[in-house]
């Protein structure tokens, strides 16, 4: 029992050492909770966030985390969100790694050198993003809806699915994930200007608007219908082309009849 008792301390103490520390709760309103292995506690400002830990917002909730080199970087999580926070530290490189499960986040990343890779990357199920210093909204939704846009800066944004599938984004440029888990070409969209970029209360308000989310949701629709409505037009001019081509063969068994 007291083997057991002293793993367990000893596993405790290496999961939550200063080299494990991840960020901080910057700013929280409403409720939040972190997921861990010794079990899940409710977050307020000030605590402490460890790698592997699994950060869940509820309803009606705002979530601030400084991160990252200097705690500069910001991520702000909305209601209803879930995010596993990783990283790993070496002597060359610190690399950071945002794997959202369902939800929405706003980063504020702080890259030192923009000139080289950046060591942020954030994932969903079917898509992976590459980040340098930059500012950018992506929106995950439990049916696979998957949008993401830039404010500033530069993301790479890849389908796990797809080889080779890669878009960059670069200012006030977005993306979204189609039927097939493809990442569809840059692009501006209308509830661009509707995200809440703010990651800091002293700016303002920190909550998204209904009318945004709408904006979004209305988005991923059309682009549906969009992608009905051309598969039926497909559909329509294929049966159109084969009608004809039968009219054609139909004609020329005529004329040899007539020749005959």
């Amino acid at each position: 029992m007291v083997k057991v008792l002293l793993l367990f301390i000893f596993i405790n103490s290496n999961l939550y050492s200063n080299e494990n520390i991840f960020g901080n709760v910057f700013y929280i309103k409403g409720e939040a909770i972190v997921d861990r292995p010794d079990g899940v506690k409710n977050l307020q400002k000030g605590d402490i966030l460890f790698n592997q830990d699994i950060v869940k917002s509820k309803e009606s909730s705002i979530l601030i985390i400084s991160f990252g080199e200097g705690m500069k970087s910001k991520m702000k999580i909305t209601e209803n969100t879930q995010i596993l926070l990783q990283q790993k530290k070496s002597k060359e490189d610190n690399k950071i790694s945002l794997a959202i499960g369902v939800g929405n986040v706003v980063v504020d990343f702080f890259n030192k050198d923009k000139k080289q890779p950046s060591s942020l990357k954030l994932e969903t199920a079917n898509v992976s993003l590459g980040i340098r210093g930059t500012r950018f909204f992506v929106i995950n939704e439990s049916n696979g809806d998957f949008a993401a846009s830039v404010k500033n800066g530069t993301v790479n944004v890849a389908s796990k699915a797809i080889e080779d599938n890669v878009v960059v984004l670069e200012q006030g440029k977005g993306t979204m994930l189609n039927e097939k888990k493809e990442i569809i070409q840059s692009q501006s969209f209308d509830w661009h200007e509707d995200v809440n970029w703010k990651t800091d209360p002293q700016n303002g308000e920190l909550s998204h608007s209904q009318k945004f989310f709408n904006r979004v949701k209305k988005s991923f629709e059309n682009y549906r219908n969009h992608i009905a409505a051309k598969m039926k037009n497909r559909r329509k001019n294929i049966k159109n082309k084969m009608q004809k081509m039968r009219q054609q063969r139909l004609e020329k068994r005529k004329l040899l009849l007539k020749k005959r």
